[in-house]
């Protein structure tokens, strides 16, 4: 995790600071191309039969961001017209604040857009893995410290890694970063306006119908048909409207959310709702995280307890009001048998 120190043991370690570039940690299979990646490094391509290509900065889209590297978990996003959009991340950091990058490319791997938000006082953020909607990509910045004794007295000679170096601090808040993605027009789905009717009649134009949308207002709607059922008795078909797109007030911009401290690693989904807001599921630690925890035995016993113990959780994001809200239904621990449970 986050590297090592090259190997040799402590007669070769000291003030070798550098770190190992070992891209184990997830796979991108895009535009016929596969990638190996580490969010410390650039990626590693691997040809058709997983042998190693080389190093890459990805057509060179992401070199010239900081020090390069790109993230080790990544978001795919099915466009309305079926499209997709890959997007990753670069993080870059300091002292005082962080500096993270998100890359968007099409389907042929060409960048789309490359966007940079910058985060005051999230040098030690640890930005593992994001999410995105519509009109946002989400990062969550967790509450970490530097605990520079390690870092002087065990990292600098050798005898812990990076990660050892980086301390659950429960007297800081979680953050929630959301950066407007660009090119969006702002608009949001309304799950309320879903049923509608198109009549067909020969020689004549499709008449549509919505339920509780006055006619004046139909331009602003971008509408998706999900499901199309057609009687050749009646020339008429009635039509599932899958969802409208209702504009928001105003462009959106970045804005960073706080609540109480957790850990948290991987993200599951995000979405928005008809108010704009937005919902955030993830894997959460209530408890912290240790990373000079021993890991060689992984047994159920060890998620069972704090601070490995994990719960599913959903946070209700208010962009307007920067409040965050933790619906209690939505949280549930996972059992530590689900650990074990082999997914198809």
């Amino acid at each position: 995790m986050l590297g090592g120190l090259c190997a040799g043991g402590g007669f070769f370690n000291p003030f070798n600071l550098e770190i190992k570039q070992i891209a184990n940690t997830n796979v991108l299979h895009w535009a016929g191309r596969t990638f190996a990646l580490h969010e410390r490094d650039l990626p590693w391509e691997l040809d058709s039969s997983l042998h190693t290509v080389g190093r890459t900065d990805l057509d060179g889209t992401v070199g010239a961001v900081g020090k390069p590297n790109f993230g080790s978990h990544f978001r795919v996003f099915v466009e309305d017209d079926g499209s997709k959009r890959l997007v990753g991340t670069s993080f870059d950091e300091d002292l005082r604040q962080g500096k993270l990058t998100f890359f968007e490319y099409n389907e042929r791997m060409e960048l789309l857009y490359r966007t940079t938000a910058e985060l005051p006082g999230a040098g030690f953020g640890f930005f593992h893995d994001i999410a995105m909607t519509e009109n946002y990509y989400i990062a969550l910045e967790n509450p970490i410290s530097m605990d520079f004794s390690t870092l002087l007295l065990r990292y600098m000679t050798g005898r812990a890694c990076l990660a050892e170096c980086l301390k659950y601090d429960p007297s800081k808040r979680t953050k929630i970063h959301l950066i407007p993605r660009p090119g969006r027009s702002g608009g949001y789905f309304h799950p309320t306006l879903q049923q509608g009717i198109i009549t067909c009649m020969p020689g004549f134009m499709m008449l549509l119908a919505l339920t509780h949308i006055p006619l004046p207002v139909l331009a602003v709607f971008t509408l998706q048909v999900l499901a199309v059922s057609c009687c050749q008795s009646s020339h008429s078909a009635a039509c599932l409207l899958m969802s409208c797109r209702v504009p928001h007030a105003g462009a959106l911009k970045q804005v960073a959310l706080e609540c109480s401290p957790f850990f948290c690693f991987h993200h599951v989904n995000a979405s928005e709702d008809s108010a704009g807001n937005v919902n955030l599921d993830l894997i959460a630690m209530h408890g912290g995280v240790d990373f000079s925890m021993n890991f060689s035995n992984l047994s159920h016993e060890f998620f069972a307890k704090p601070p490995w113990r994990t719960a599913l959780t959903r946070l209700n994001l208010s962009p307007a009001t920067a409040e965050v809200q933790l619906p209690h239904a939505a949280s549930r621990a996972i059992s530590p048998d689900a650990a074990a449970f082999k997914h198809q």
